[in-house]
């Protein structure tokens, strides 16, 4: 029963961070896209930047996931995981800004999944000012 109510809360605030309007959207410079291209068996995201600009971003330039054997350029970690929405899947790409708030703190698993050493906190949901 418990698992259920937790499930329930989960799905209610991810349906919440992605029917925002986009008017109460943050609005900024520092608006970056990225695209998820590894979920980790522990709540592991890491982010592909596909923005042009990286200002302030912790990138590994180049990295290659040991497990897959795949290469990937301009990718980082999120390091406040707990807060990333779980209705992102891989492949998805999405706007997010970096926050200094640190993480909310959640338990995670520790398998083994590797990540690119480079993390952000960030915020998923943005829109770049005009």
């Amino acid at each position: 029963m418990k698992k259920h109510i937790l499930l329930g809360l989960v799905v209610i605030a991810a349906v919440f961070q992605f029917c925002t309007p986009k008017s109460q959207m943050a609005v900024g410079k520092n608006c970056f896209t990225g695209k998820l291209v590894k979920k980790g068996i522990c709540g592991q995201r890491v982010i592909q930047l596909m923005s042009r600009s990286a200002e302030g971003i912790e990138l590994a330039r180049n990295w290659t996931d040991s497990l897959s054997r795949k290469n990937y350029e301009n990718v980082f970690t999120v390091a406040n995981s707990c807060d990333f929405p779980a209705t992102v899947q891989e492949g998805d790409e999405f706007s997010f800004m970096l926050t200094r708030v640190p993480g909310s703190g959640c338990a995670q698993c520790y398998a083994y999944t590797p990540i690119p050493d480079q993390k952000n906190n960030i915020t998923v949901g943005c829109t770049t000012s005009k």
